[in-house]
C-alpha cells in the first residue's frame, strides 16, 4: 500500500525530536502488539498487515511534523492524500499525536475486518475522461492526481 518501504525512517532516526516522536508512537503501539521501531527501521518484511502501513505513514508523518516545527517551519497550508489525510490532522492542530496514530491503527483494523473483495489500484497517465474511456468493466477512475494523472481502482482479477 502506498509510498513506505522497509526501514524507511532508519536515516531520520538521527534526528532527536524525530527519534522521540516514533518511541512515543511504538509505546502506544506496544498495545496492540505492534513493533512500530522495528516496522520503520528493519528491512524485515515478515509479519506485515495492513495495519502495517498505516501506523508507519502515520507516525513518520507525526515525527516529521515535529521535526519541522522543532527548526521552526510552519507551513501556510496543508494537503494530504490517503493516509496523508490523517497526518494533516495532526500539523494542523486537528489532532493531537496519539489521535493521529490510533486513528491510522483503527483505519487499519477495519480494512482488515471488513471482509472486502480483494481489489488493486494504479496510477495511470491518462486525463480523467481517457482513463474513464479505457478502463475494463469493474474498473473505475478513482482519484483525479493531477490533470494527465488518475488512480483507477477495481477487483484484482479485473
Amino acid at each position: 500500500m502506498g509510498c513506505q518501504w522497509n526501514g524507511m525512517a532508519r536515516q531520520m532516526m538521527q534526528f532527536d525530536v524525530f527519534a522521540r516522536s516514533i518511541h512515543k508512537s511504538h509505546e502506544l503501539l506496544k498495545q496492540f502488539g505492534i513493533d512500530l521501531i522495528d516496522l520503520v527501521t528493519s528491512d524485515n518484511a515478515d509479519n506485515q498487515t495492513m495495519v502495517s502501513p498505516f501506523v508507519s505513514i502515520a507516525a513518520i508523518q507525526v515525527a516529521l511534523v515535529d521535526l519541522l516545527r522543532a527548526v521552526g517551519v510552519q507551513p501556510d497550508g496543508i494537503v494530504g492524500h490517503s493516509v496523508g489525510e490523517i497526518g494533516c490532522a495532526y500539523a494542523d492542530g486537528g489532532f493531537t499525536a496519539e489521535q493521529t496514530v490510533l486513528c491510522a491503527y483503527w483505519r487499519g483494523r477495519c480494512v482488515e475486518l471488513g471482509n472486502l473483495p480483494k481489489g488493486a489500484m494504479a496510477a495511470v497517465g491518462l486525463t480523467w475522461e481517457e482513463a474513464k474511456k479505457r478502463c475494463r468493466d469493474g474498473v473505475i477512475p478513482a482519484c483525479h492526481n493531477a490533470e494527465d494523472s488518475v488512480t483507477v481502482s477495481g477487483p484484482a482479477d479485473a
